[in-house]
């Protein structure tokens, strides 16, 4: 459970580093 729990932590981590990063500069153009 806790490798799994983990793994979805850093899944998770990822996608909203990627998400965040994407709207900053989707963001600083649009402005």
């Amino acid at each position: 459970m806790d490798s799994g729990s983990a793994g979805l932590t850093s899944l998770f981590q990822a996608l909203a580093n990627m998400i965040a990063t994407g709207s900053s500069i989707s963001v600083t153009p649009g402005q």
